[in-house]
């Protein structure tokens, strides 16, 4: 399911998150094996798309938990937010540059996780995001602390977090062209 709600809040940013986390092990869940598996033309497969997305977004998670200090060497932002739109933009302009996932970020070819594996990490994630968002970010917090993103440069918390909504669904619908064969 694309992104009905273009998320504003906190609130809304942890409920994308969810349904966007949620999305990805629905459609998992619903091929078979041999479907989760299939690569073809070179383009990572369905679980090399859930593999990429739980590595991506560990760094991510284990960032919402940092004390606000660690954050302090990347500094402060200095201009609000970027919209979810403006991360759009951006990010097409990026991968129109031809800009593709780090070695780091990228699935082992031909040493394929378990789907269990993989949609547990998934499940994990998601949880961890419904957990801390509210419990360790305010607001104001999410709009002063800024981290690095190795393709879209100094991001604050709310960019990151709604980059990673963006991410899920940009690798959701490589995954659904998949699973439609």
């Amino acid at each position: 399911m694309p992104l009905l709600k273009i998320p504003t809040n906190q609130s809304e940013l942890q409920a994308a998150l969810t349904v966007s986390f949620q999305d990805i092990i629905d459609l998992s869940i619903a091929v078979n094996e041999e479907k989760f598996y299939e690569e073809k033309n070179g383009k990572w497969s369905i679980g090399g798309n859930v593999d990429h997305l739980a590595m991506s977004s560990f760094e991510i998670v284990s960032m919402t938990a940092k004390p606000k200090t660690m954050f302090e060497q990347f500094g402060k932002a200095k201009k609000p937010s970027r919209s979810y739109a403006e991360l759009v933009a951006t990010y097409k302009e990026v991968l129109s540059k031809g800009r593709k996932a780090p070695t780091d970020y990228s699935p082992v070819p031909n040493a394929p996780k378990s789907r269990e594996e993989l949609l547990k990490s998934i499940g994990i994630l998601q949880a961890k995001l419904e957990k801390r968002i509210p419990e360790y970010w305010t607001e104001e917090e999410l709009d002063t602390y800024r981290l690095p993103h190795p393709a879209m440069g100094m991001m604050t918390m709310r960019e990151i977090l709604a980059f990673t909504v963006l991410h899920n669904y940009h690798h959701l619908e490589a995954m659904k062209k998949i699973a439609k064969g």
